[in-house]
């Protein structure tokens, strides 16, 4: 931006105003040189997990900066690491559905920090539907023929879930 010779400029409280000038050649954000400064990067994924977005290949540093800032940056990130991973779902349970093929560790600390990240684990263990129902118990709705133990913690932790079990456990005492 330029101001033209002719303008007239106002200072008010915390900014000034221009009557006349000029836009240069626009330069998008992604093409910026400043995406090739590590320690810029660093402080603007700090701000702004989704910034990350504008990094070509982001160093591991990076990485992690911006999955702890914003845990759903995670789906800007190309081949994320595992340690990456974990600090997204700590950060954000959901984010697991931007990871292709979780380890089971993921998903668990996934499903500890939101019970509904379970809905985007295909196959969750025993281990992972537990946590979730434990958590919240009404998530045993996405889980395809839970265990009788799932199924009990989910009573445990939300009595109304009975409507989704088909196999009732009424039998069993709940404690």
């Amino acid at each position: 931006m330029q101001l033209e010779d002719d303008c007239q400029v106002y200072i008010e409280k915390n900014k000034f105003k221009a009557d006349k000038f000029t836009l240069s050649s626009r330069i998008g954000i992604s093409s910026m040189d400043v995406w090739n400064d590590e320690s810029f990067c660093i402080k603007a994924v700090k701000q702004n997990g989704f910034t990350v977005q504008y990094i070509d290949k982001p160093s591991e540093a990076i990485q992690l900066e911006a999955a702890k800032q914003d845990g759903r940056a995670i789906q800007y990130i190309d081949k994320p690491s595992e340690a990456v991973q974990m600090v997204a779902v700590k950060q954000y349970g959901l984010a697991i559905k931007y990871i292709n093929n979780p380890s089971e560790a993921v998903q668990l600390t996934a499903a500890k920090q939101y019970g509904y990240a379970i809905q985007y684990i295909d196959k969750p263990s025993e281990a992972v539907q537990l946590e979730a129902v434990k958590q919240i118990g009404s998530v045993i709705q996405y889980i395809d023929k839970p265990s009788e133990a799932v199924q009990l913690e989910a009573v445990k932790q939300n009595g109304c879930v009975i409507e989704y079990i088909e196999k009732y456990i009424l039998i069993k005492k709940i404690e």
